[in-house]
């Protein structure tokens, strides 16, 4: 019996099985140039495609679960359950998270461990060194960064790809605002490093990341900070109060602060539901 300890990565994935298996390659080649060996977690979201893997000539992956959702849950508490899943086994020495629609670099997985290795107690985060999408993406990108910050008081310009020691994962396993927003709750409830990183080129198909998508990672985040974001709301109506009485701004930055806390008081009533596991989870298949 192999006692040795894993290095797991974890992969959310909606019928994006292309890309997942072009990725996979990737991780393979840089792999043979580390060293190691990973084995891989991939959560299926309920896809509604047929799965396709093509897993016969990767050498240095050398275990394939497949962790098969009953219902589409989104990215963030795909990611959740597959954790929980995760905090259940033995032999497990690091956790990686990335998408697996090619947008997280590989090539980056090697720098990543190394400061890893530096930092054991930390949550290693990929900030995003770059981005390559179109010119209005990237500025409605930074108004969202610039308003979470001020209303949570955090600049989160990272994402879910990360990695972090096995034994840290007690630290977000338990709270619901994991289910919201990975990187927020690790942010809040543990220490993190940020490492640059360019965000490559979907592999196929166009990138998720449009105005709709925006808006609702915006509001995760705040959900985590859910008390912060209440005290900051009063703090913006005041100031509003005291130097825009008499106009509109007033009136628009009340109705706004109000609309926001309603739906962030609905999201945190929502994302309780998903701490049951049994709930979610249909079946787990090993490929390799």
């Amino acid at each position: 019996m192999n006692s040795k300890k894993k290095i797991i990565i974890l992969l959310p994935v909606y019928n994006d099985w292309a890309s997942l298996n072009k990725l996979f390659k990737y991780i393979d080649n840089q792999a043979k140039k580390m060293s190691i060996n990973f084995n891989a977690l991939i959560i299926n979201d309920n896809s509604s495609k047929k799965s396709h893997l093509n897993i016969k000539n990767l050498k240095k992956i050398k275990k394939i679960e497949v962790l098969n959702l009953k219902q589409n849950c989104g990215n963030q508490i795909a990611i959740a359950l597959g954790l929980r899943y995760l905090s259940k086994k033995k032999n497990i020495s690091k956790i990686i998270v990335m998408d697996s629609d090619g947008e997280d670099s590989p090539f980056a997985l090697n720098k990543m461990l190394e400061i890893l290795g530096k930092n054991k107690e930390k949550f290693v985060f990929a900030s995003r060194a770059s981005r390559k999408e179109n010119f209005i993406l990237k500025f409605l990108n930074n108004l969202r960064l610039i308003f979470t910050f001020l209303m949570t008081g955090k600049y989160i310009d990272y994402g879910n790809f990360s990695c972090f020691n096995f034994n840290n994962l007690k630290k977000i396993i338990n709270q619901k605002e994991t289910y919201s927003a990975f990187c927020s709750s690790v942010t809040k409830f543990s220490k993190i490093i940020k490492v640059p990183v360019k965000k490559e080129i979907r592999y196929q198909g166009k990138s998720k990341a449009n105005f709709k998508f925006l808006i609702m990672h915006s509001l995760n985040i705040i959900n985590v900070f859910s008390f912060i974001f209440f005290l900051r709301s009063l703090f913006f109506i005041f100031v509003s109060f005291v130097f825009f009485k008499e106009t509109y701004i007033l009136n628009f930055v009340i109705v706004l602060f109000v609309i926001l806390n309603c739906i962030n008081l609905y999201l945190i009533k929502t994302q309780k539901d998903a701490l049951y596991f049994d709930r979610f989870v249909k079946n787990t298949v090993q490929l390799k």
